[in-house]
């Protein structure tokens, strides 16, 4: 039960992040504070997948690779 929550927990925090960062992405400042913000909350395997979302997203940022 506890890994089952676990689980959920991270996914929902990446689908949360990604929300953010679409909604804030009309501003560049705005969007890397907020990318910059969740590299320190997600796992690597996260951010990359984080990262290809905001690639195929084609938002104003670059990815910082890991």
């Amino acid at each position: 039960m506890c890994d089952f929550y676990k689980k959920n927990m991270k996914e929902s925090f990446l689908e949360y992040t990604k929300y953010i960062l679409d909604k804030v992405s009309f501003d560049k400042d705005l969007l890397k504070k907020e990318y910059f913000k969740s590299l320190k909350l997600l796992q690597l395997e996260e951010i990359n997948q984080l990262n290809t979302w905001i690639q195929g997203k084609g938002l104003q940022l670059q990815p910082i690779l890991v």
